[in-house]
């Protein structure tokens, strides 16, 4: 599927993630190779809980990851934003910049349980990989091709899932099966 982008390409020469310039005659078209997933970006315990105890959820990053655009060598393509334009529009969702970091997202809390627990605290982001080619307006050569790692910056999802408890009482979301799953063993 392709889809328009309404930034231009930068001339030859060497270029940073992001950088502007005046745009060339070129009007990017992309064409997406994407995948999307749930994966944990703060994973914490299990910790024991004695009733009316209170854990302190510290957010502990998992996996640490930095959204990133591979832009094609050589330069004289669509810039870092041109392509991160084209993609939000292609998964219909906001995404991460090049440069945040998954770490951003972790939130200390403080969490009183009426009844003895071990508890496990999660943070979730859908992850959006893609791999692009591209061509110009006009001229359907397909100049090169680069990759993105981001994710959907309204997917953060946090919870708490119970080690001890009946499964039941847990969430029914892929986060907390992940979790379940990681640390619930």
């Amino acid at each position: 599927m392709l889809a328009g982008a309404a930034a231009g390409c930068l001339g030859p020469g060497p270029r940073p993630q992001g950088a502007g310039g005046p745009p060339s005659s070129c009007d990017p078209l992309f064409a997406w190779e994407t995948d999307s997933r749930w994966d944990l970006a703060v994973l914490d315990g299990p910790v024991s809980v004695a009733p009316g105890g209170v854990v302190r959820a510290g957010m502990t990053p998992y996996h640490p990851r930095t959204a990133t655009v591979t832009l094609p060598a050589g330069g004289g393509g669509p810039t870092a934003g041109a392509v991160m334009d084209a993609l939000g529009s292609e998964v219909g969702a906001p995404l991460a910049a090049p440069g945040r970091r998954t770490t951003e997202v972790a939130r200390h809390a403080d969490i009183r349980f009426e009844d003895a627990a071990r508890p496990v605290s999660y943070a979730a982001l859908r992850f959006v990989t893609a791999a692009f080619r591209y061509h110009c307006a006009g001229d359907q050569d397909v100049r090169s091709g680069g990759r993105v790692l981001t994710w959907d910056k309204a997917s953060l999802t946090v919870g708490l899932v119970d080690c001890d408890g009946p499964r039941d009482r847990n969430p029914d979301s892929e986060p907390a099966r992940l979790a379940v799953e990681l640390r619930c063993t």
